[in-house]
């Protein structure tokens, strides 16, 4: 069942409950107070009775009437002389309870002129009243309701018991119709709800039911999808939410793609890198073994064959770094910057006098926190390269310094060719070369920059790489300060 039915179901029925329970109290309420105007009105009636039976016997009696049956019969006639044409009949009874007196035939012909034979026993009215007490009963009869009111005269010291009888059947046929008309308005009313809250709640679940056709979408593969948020309240928020999703999905699936593509082109280099000294390596190996070559033409296919034995030595050990870095941490420790690049200046001194490239330094008196063999390596590959992009007689420049007393900034400058923009970014991927002609007569084979990314982001580094076609490149990294770590090395 969906989610808009149910809510539509629960409305309804608390609706049902609530209009049910207080129109229901409503109309009782009313009747309740309909019946009770009723017996008001019917104690009020019998006490005028009895009022006026009294100042009738009174009057007879100061006529000079001794007889008391001649003066109760008399004022009797002259109270049911008053009462004809009304829907009231009396019962006179005496203080033993014997009837001394009936109307009732033509006001209401089902009442039985012997009250022994009415369901309820006249003693429940009559018993315990006295001349300021009055109790009714109200009797159903053939289909009506009668209401009986008592009340007691004494007349010539005796005591008489005046019983007024009148019809109340209009009250219930009133609360009945009144419940009977309250259903068909309850009926109208829910009608009238469901369709108001079916269209209040197919606009509420909009957003709801977007987002399960946006999830519908995405099962079907469509990561790209977005939901129109129309609120600011929780289905709103769930909306912000699964677009924040679907953007996190699309990225994390860019990525996945993106890395896809990088294994692929990663197989496809070493493929061809390792190819290329194989095939080298197979053809000058048959050709000494199946021709009798002359000393110097021997000698130079062996030495290709050496070279590029080397090659793949070198290429197998920069791969086994590259595994290493990903799968290793780094233990932090100071590093003394001056030191550091006086250890690399001596590593690189062949190649710089190879080429004629001079290596100037601008190196404050700051420490670094890294691992110092692993930044080494990367050092050396950044001026590797940087010799090797650089014409003869040229420079490059190393400048460190401190930046705030929390960072230290190392940037690497070369005058050389430069990269294109769009590959400068690539240039960290394993085996990418944008000259790959001049990387292997360099004797390169694509890994250094590969695993100098993965060594500076073990190290936390953030560096990025500024080139322009002919101008040159920098390469810039940024530290983390290692200045009391500095003081506490050299105390020790």
């Amino acid at each position: 069942m969906k989610f808009g039915i149910k809510v539509l179901i629960c409305n309804l029925i608390l609706l049902l409950v609530l209009f049910g329970a207080g129109g229901g109290l409503l109309v009782w309420h009313s009747y309740r107070l309909a019946l009770q105007s009723a017996v008001d009105n019917g104690l009020e009636e019998n006490q005028l009775l009895r009022s006026a039976m009294e100042l009738s016997a009174l009057k007879y009696v100061s006529q000079g009437v001794d007889n008391n049956d001649d003066i109760i019969q008399a004022a009797v006639k002259d109270m049911t002389y008053g009462i004809q044409g009304t829907q009231t009949s009396v019962y006179l009874l005496n203080a033993s309870g014997e009837k001394l007196f009936f109307n009732g035939f033509e006001e209401h012909p089902d009442l039985p002129e012997d009250t022994s034979l009415l369901s309820f026993s006249m003693d429940e009215l009559t018993n315990g009243l006295d001349l300021q007490k009055k109790s009714y009963k109200i009797h159903p009869q053939n289909g009506a309701y009668l209401l009986f009111t008592a009340g007691r005269s004494d007349l010539s010291d005796q005591s008489y018991y005046l019983i007024s009888v009148r019809d109340i059947t209009g009250v219930y046929d009133n609360i009945r119709n009144q419940f009977k008309f309250y259903r068909y308005v309850l009926l109208a009313l829910v009608a009238a709800c469901c369709g108001a809250l079916f269209v209040i709640l197919r606009i509420l679940t909009r957003s709801i039911r977007q987002l399960d056709q946006s999830t519908e979408k995405i099962m079907n593969g469509d990561y790209s999808i977005q939901v129109d948020v129309h609120s600011n309240d929780e289905i709103g928020a769930l909306g912000e939410k699964f677009n924040r999703m679907t953007q996190a999905i699309s990225s994390h699936i860019h990525q996945v793609e993106e890395e896809g593509r990088r294994r692929e082109e990663f197989v496809a280099n070493f493929t061809h890198e390792l190819k290329t000294p194989m095939t080298t390596i197979i053809g000058y190996g048959d050709m000494i073994r199946s021709k009798n070559l002359p000393d110097n033409l021997r000698f130079e296919a062996a030495n290709y064959i050496v070279e590029e034995g080397i090659r793949l030595e070198k290429m197998s050990s920069k791969l086994f770094d590259l595994f290493i870095a990903k799968n290793d941490h780094v233990e932090l420790h100071p590093i003394c910057t001056a030191e550091l690049f006086e250890e690399v200046h001596k590593s690189v001194g062949p190649l710089l006098e190879k080429k004629r490239v001079e290596l100037k330094t601008n190196t404050e008196d700051v420490y670094i926190l890294g691992d110092r063999e692993m930044l080494r390596s990367v050092f050396i590959n950044f001026i590797d390269n940087a010799v090797k992009a650089s014409e003869y007689d040229s420079a490059v420049l190393i400048d460190c310094h401190s930046i705030g007393g929390e960072q230290v900034r190392i940037e690497i400058t070369d005058q050389g060719c430069g990269i294109p923009q769009n590959e400068v970014e690539k240039i960290k991927e394993a085996f990418y070369m944008v000259d790959k002609s001049r990387a292997r007569k360099a004797g390169g084979a694509g890994l250094g920059l590969a695993l100098a990314s993965k060594v500076l982001e073990l190290h936390h580094v953030r560096w990025e790489i500024l080139s322009e076609v002919d101008i040159g490149t920098s390469i810039i990294m940024d530290f983390k300060e290692g200045k009391g770590y500095g003081r506490l090395a050299e105390m020790e």
